[in-house]
């Protein structure tokens, strides 16, 4: 009772619920658990716990019907770069691409990618990718999207202060 009370708490947004109730001491052995703890942790901005438990619910993940399946897929991935293991974060960002993902899913997939091949110091990769996600037309990964390019332009020095300034100026309302 308590997992499936957190779960709901969890997918409305309500992380005080699903903190109280996927908390609960009786659900520690649940491998299932880890992956709702993961997502709640993701959800709360601890990355580092959320990459954890994300890398040990792996094999649960796949199990999962397509919509959470993406939406866990996604925040493991993003949990995994922050914490510098982008490496890990491919096969996740494949779990969701492979499977006709919904266009807001395949272009933070990409998006996610794109900072991935940044990371490994293939910007031309990183480039493309981005500009893949972007042309998606996700309002919201089309701003993460550009906005990485343009950092990435401008911290490679492949872009002038003035140019940097010309395509944040048309980004300032994108999303």
């Amino acid at each position: 009772v308590h997992a499936l009370h957190g779960a709901a708490c969890l997918l409305v947004a309500d992380l005080k619920c699903a903190t109280d109730e996927l908390g609960q001491h009786g659900l520690d052995r649940d491998p299932e658990m880890r992956l709702w703890r993961a997502a709640l942790a993701s959800a709360s901005g601890d990355a580092d716990t959320a990459a954890h438990n994300f890398l040990e619910s792996a094999s649960v993940l796949a199990t999962y019907p397509k919509t959470l399946r993406e939406r866990f897929a996604l925040q493991g991935a993003t949990a995994l770069i922050a914490t510098g293991r982008g490496s890990l974060a491919g096969a996740l960002t494949d779990l969701v691409l492979k499977d006709q993902p919904e266009p807001a899913a395949a272009a933070e997939a990409l998006d996610l990618d794109g900072k991935r091949a940044q990371a490994a110091g293939k910007l031309d990769d990183a480039l493309a990718l981005w500009d893949k996600a972007a042309a998606f037309g996700d309002p919201r990964v089309r701003a993460w999207a550009l906005y990485a390019r343009v950092q990435a332009l401008q911290d490679s020095g492949r872009a002038s202060a003035a140019d940097t300034i010309k395509a944040l100026d048309g980004l300032r309302f994108a999303w």
